[in-house]
């Protein structure tokens, strides 16, 4: 029989060591089975049930390219709640929508937006008290007027058509009163004969030649007769709101 080297002896006395100490590992859980595993000759990991992959401080797990660590996988900062990131779903901008977050669509417009009170101003600002009702009644209130001269002999004909903010027409009449003036509204002008209603609504001086109430027809339009000497004029009207608005030139031909 052959001689065993020493070489020899102590592989073996090694290889009986881990042999126990593996023995023992499976007496002492007996139930013990790989949870992570490779398969498909290397290509794949599998973690089973029960199984996990432990990353310690320092270590990086890399997904194409990009780096997955403790800072990524928290979202470092986030504190929404996934509830309240899921009202970002199915959003459409410029669409309002119960329980989303409202998104300005690429005109900087929102359909339609509720509130219970609306405070405008900086910092605390001051609560709108008006009614909705109270609000669209100034949708159509009179902001501007076009108008249209018809110069003749001795007399000026024109016809203002008063519009709303909108610059559309009017869908009321309006009542005020008128006079003569300067190019700017703001300085009173010279009598002329007289002011009377051409076409649409009706007017009555107050002052012959110079100052007059009218009221126009039901749609905003005012038709009015100046008569007079040659020359170049200008008539102011001063809306229900104190708004004044001053005519185009107004010529009468000798």
């Amino acid at each position: 029989m052959q001689k065993l080297s020493k070489a020899h002896i102590v592989a073996l006395s090694l290889l009986a060591l881990l042999l126990g100490s593996a023995l023992a590992w499976a007496a002492a859980d007996p139930t013990y089975g790989p949870k992570v595993y490779m398969t498909d000759g290397g290509d794949t990991m599998e973690v089973v049930s029960g199984g996990k992959i432990t990353v310690e401080t320092g270590g990086t797990l890399t997904v194409a390219g990009v780096t997955i660590d403790a800072s990524t996988l928290a979202m470092t900062g986030l504190t929404a709640t996934a509830a309240e990131i899921n009202k970002n779903a199915g959003v459409t901008a410029g669409t309002a929508a119960a329980s989303k977050t409202a998104v300005l669509g690429a005109d900087k417009n929102l359909d339609e937006f509720h509130t219970a009170a609306l405070y405008l101003g900086a910092g605390a600002g001051a609560q709108v008290t008006a009614t909705a009702a109270e609000i669209n009644a100034l949708t159509d209130m009179p902001a501007s007027m076009t108008t249209t001269a018809t110069p003749a002999s001795g007399t000026c004909g024109v016809q203002f058509v008063l519009k709303n903010a909108a610059g559309s027409a009017l869908s009321h009449a309006v009542a005020g009163t008128c006079y003569i003036s300067g190019a700017d509204g703001l300085s009173h002008g010279t009598a002329i004969t007289g002011l009377a209603v051409l076409t649409n609504g009706a007017l009555t001086e107050l002052v012959t030649g110079k100052v007059a109430i009218f009221t126009s027809d039901a749609t905003g339009k005012l038709g009015v007769t100046l008569t007079g000497a040659a020359g170049t004029y200008y008539l102011t009207l001063v809306l229900p709101s104190g708004k004044i608005i001053t005519s185009s030139a107004l010529v009468i031909n000798a």
